[in-house]
């Protein structure tokens, strides 16, 4: 799918938002990203995970909608970087998973969680 009509569906849906004062926004978001890459674990790499988005829209002049977090990650997952839906709710799953009744992910969820990591440091939102 091509950058406009993703945005495009994505504000139709309410998973984004235009935003007026995006470069402000970009430094809050990329000084909490920096203080996130000191931290380890499943729940971490998660909040980077969401901040790459985050940075990645906000440099589009786009924000996340903060009730459709979750939901846009997963939209990110399957429409941008290629994962099955499946394994994008998978990550979402055991997010919470570990956050509400600590239950570990899976080591194949972790991986995958890594790989959506490593290609959100490799990418921009303007490259789709």
């Amino acid at each position: 799918m091509n950058k406009s009509k993703m945005i495009s569906r994505w504000l139709n849906v309410g998973l984004i938002k235009p935003v007026a004062n995006s470069m402000e926004k970009l430094i809050l978001e990329k000084h909490s990203l920096q203080k996130l890459k000191k931290r380890n674990g499943y729940l971490a790499s998660y909040d980077k995970a969401i901040r790459y988005v985050i940075v990645s829209l906000l440099k589009e002049g786009y924000d996340m909608n903060s009730k459709s977090v979750h939901g846009l990650f997963q939209k990110y997952l399957s429409d941008f970087l290629g994962f099955e839906v499946s394994e994008a709710r998978k990550i979402i799953l055991s997010r919470h998973e570990l956050k509400y009744q600590e239950i570990n992910p899976s080591i194949e969820v972790q991986n995958n969680l890594e790989k959506a990591i490593e290609k959100l440091q490799n990418i921009r939102i303007s490259d789709m």
